[in-house]
């Protein structure tokens, strides 16, 4: 498996998410499929891209336990995108 992680903001998809957008955002522009934590983040993977957005959970303390998309705080900002392979 390949693996890039993006932390550029000048990078976005084709519907304008990237690094700065909010999860409210990106889930009105894609199907969000799952949420998690993994490798020391907290992530919103979107299957049709083939990425994994990161989101800032700084302020969100028990996100590690949530596993559904719609439950995940809106405000929260992707700080990273990981493309996979």
């Amino acid at each position: 498996m390949t693996r890039i992680s993006v932390v550029d903001p000048t990078l976005r998809t084709s519907e304008g998410i990237g690094v700065g957008s909010t999860y409210e955002k990106l889930r009105s522009r894609y199907r969000v499929d799952r949420v998690g934590s993994g490798e020391g983040g907290f992530y919103a993977r979107v299957e049709a891209l083939g990425m994994s957005f990161q989101l800032d959970a700084s302020r969100h303390k028990t996100l590690w336990r949530l596993r559904d998309p719609a439950a995940v705080p809106t405000d929260m900002r992707v700080v990273s995108i990981l493309l996979t392979r």
